[in-house]
Order: C-alpha cells, then sequence, then structure tokens
C-alpha cells in the first residue's frame, strides 16, 4: 500500500507477507497465452504486460505451498511453457515464451484438426487430475477464446477420491462485445463443477482471488 515501483519482467519486489489466515495451496495456473481481443491475431506488448502483471498479483496474493505454471494456445493447439515450482523470479522464461509464439503462423496440420482445442484441453485437464500429488486449486487464467465448442463429459476424467477444484478467471477488456458467452474453457470448467469468474476491473480481480483463497479444498 502507498507504494510505487517500475514494472519489470524479473517479476514485482519481494515484500513482507502480511499473516494470511488462509491455508496455503497447491496451486496449478493454466495461463490463456493469446491477445486480449480474439479477434486479433498478434499479442501485443499490452497484452504481455497485462497477462504478466496478472499472474505476478495473483502469487504475491495467494498463499501457495506449490506452484505450476502452463502456458498454452488454443490457435495453435500446443503447451507453450510449463514449469513446476514457479516463482515470480522465472517471469523472464514466461516474457520469453510470451514473444516467441507467432500466432500468425499456423501449421497445415493443426487447421486440418478441427476438434484441436478440445484435445488440447480435455489433455491438460486430464493430466492434471491425474497428477500425484493433486493441486488443490487449478485455475484457467486469460481472455475469452474463439472457441465455443462443448467438451464432451465423457472425454473428462474424474478425479479418485477428492480432486483439484477448478476455476477460470476470464479477463474482459472495455471493447469485447462476447463477455459473458461461454466459451469452450467455461465449457470444460463447467463439466468439472467449477467456477467462471469476469475479471473487468481490479475490484473483480481481488473479489475473485478471495474466491479462489476460500475455495480451496470445498466447493467452489
Amino acid at each position: 500500500p502507498d507504494t510505487v515501483w517500475e514494472m519489470g519482467l524479473r517479476g514485482s519486489r519481494p515484500l513482507p507477507r502480511e499473516k494470511d489466515d488462509a491455508a496455503a495451496l497447491r496451486l496449478t495456473i493454466f495461463l490463456h497465452t493469446a491477445p486480449l481481443l480474439p479477434r486479433r491475431t498478434r499479442l501485443r506488448p499490452s497484452d504481455i504486460m497485462t497477462l504478466m502483471s496478472t499472474v505476478s498479483a495473483l502469487l504475491e496474493r495467494v498463499p501457495a505451498s506449490s506452484v505450476r505454471l502452463v502456458l498454452f494456445n488454443l490457435d495453435q493447439q500446443k503447451e507453450l511453457y510449463r514449469k513446476e515450482g514457479f516463482l515470480l523470479q522465472d517471469m523472464a522464461q514466461v516474457s520469453q515464451a510470451m514473444t516467441g509464439i507467432e500466432l500468425g503462423l499456423v501449421d497445415f496440420q493443426v487447421l486440418r484438426n478441427k476438434g484441436g482445442p478440445v484435445d488440447l484441453l480435455t489433455d491438460l485437464v486430464n493430466r492434471e487430475v491425474a497428477a500425484q500429488p493433486p493441486s488443490d486449486a487449478v485455475l484457467f487464467l486469460g481472455p475469452q477464446t474463439r472457441y465455443f465448442d462443448r467438451v464432451p463429459q465423457a472425454s473428462l476424467e474424474k478425479p479418485s477420491g477428492h480432486g483439484p477444484q477448478f476455476y477460470y478467471f476470464q479477463i474482459v477488456p472495455f471493447l469485447s462485445q462476447t463477455a459473458g458467452l461461454s466459451d469452450i474453457i467455461d465449457s470444460a470448467v463447467s463439466r468439472l463443477g467449477g467456477k467462471t469468474m469476469l475479471i473487468r476491473t481490479p475490484g473483480e480481480f481481488a473479489k475473485a482471488i478471495e474466491r479462489l483463497e476460500k475455495g480451496g479444498r470445498s466447493a467452489p
């Protein structure tokens, strides 16, 4: 509070953490690495900074015993980056992964595979459900996708015992005309009994984080 410093790619300056009554979580973040406006075909510097600062702010706020960060892009139908034990000082790697993506270049085989976005999403979810030890919370974070397919219930693995709670923080720019429509990520999260929250303002982001903290091991 009452402090200002420059934005950098190495993560935020460490601040003394206030005592938090929320239990530390094992957290997985799936960062949808795409332009904030779905019709764009280029990841702009402002998009990159927004996504990176959102991850930084989240990790500064949420008490986490471990973090798994995964970057993915549905247009490219591939995972871009994965880091177990992610820390804020690893943010430069995230920046490199983002700036290296060429959204205007799509492999012909990717274009032929119309079910590729669903396949990628279900693979990410099923790997997470099967992970040991499981995360307490799995968060999809990023802008709305250009895909509005329904994810088949049968394609998603059912966790044995107590599985992670799933959330989707959808970043909504003011110019968005499709905010609130259920996209492919919302479909998957809903199938898993999770919660989608629209993030338009810092206040809504803070409330979403509070919901995530309280959700932990209880029903969302």
